[in-house]
Formats: structure tokens, C-alpha cells, sequence
């Protein structure tokens, strides 16, 4: 049977839920998976820098980020509190080192 090439491919960590960060990274790894996609609850109790450079490190491009949006509510309070949400989504995004953040905007 002939091996197959799966440095082209990104799996988000969403897709190994309950599988902690460190695990994603070093299955994704070891299957040889080029790219990864951090779903933002990768991120609670880590640094978003350490945990790109864990990735890139083990030789996974981090791809993007997902997610943000979700800017239409009802009250002046909520719509704030989901741009402030989408503002530490920025920052996480840059910080892990990734080139895009994913966004549902509805």
C-alpha cells in the first residue's frame, strides 16, 4: 500500500474534541498533517504564542484561527461585548502566529 502525503492538509482541533491542544498537535504530527487550526478554546489557560510555537515546532503550519463574529444582537451591550470578544480574537490570532482568524458574522 502506498503512503499518502498529508503535508497539504489542516485539520481544525475542533474535529478531535475532547483531545487537549498538546494532543492535536502531536497527532496531527505524527499522521504527518501539514497545518492545523486552533478553535479558540485551544487557547483558555495556554498562551496563544507558546502554543504556535509548540506547532511549529513539531512541523504544523498554523493555518488560521476560528472563530469570531457573531456581531448582530440585540441590545448596544451585547453587540459590544461580542466586538470586544472579536478584538481578543485578533490578538490571539496574531499572537499564535496564524495569517487569518475565521468569522461567522451573523
Amino acid at each position: 500500500m502506498t503512503e499518502k502525503n498529508l503535508s497539504n492538509i489542516a485539520i481544525h482541533t475542533i474535529t478531535n474534541r475532547p483531545w487537549t491542544t498538546e494532543q492535536c498537535i502531536e497527532e496531527y504530527s505524527k499522521a504527518g498533517i501539514g497545518g492545523i487550526t486552533f478553535w479558540r478554546y485551544s487557547f483558555e489557560g495556554r498562551d496563544p504564542k507558546k502554543v504556535g510555537e509548540q506547532a511549529r515546532n513539531a512541523g504544523l503550519n498554523v493555518v488560521s484561527v476560528a472563530r469570531g463574529g457573531f456581531f448582530a444582537a440585540e441590545s448596544k451591550e451585547d453587540r459590544k461585548k461580542a466586538i470586544d470578544d472579536n478584538k481578543k480574537a485578533i490578538d490571539e490570532t496574531h499572537a499564535v502566529g496564524a495569517p487569518s482568524l475565521v468569522l461567522v458574522c451573523g
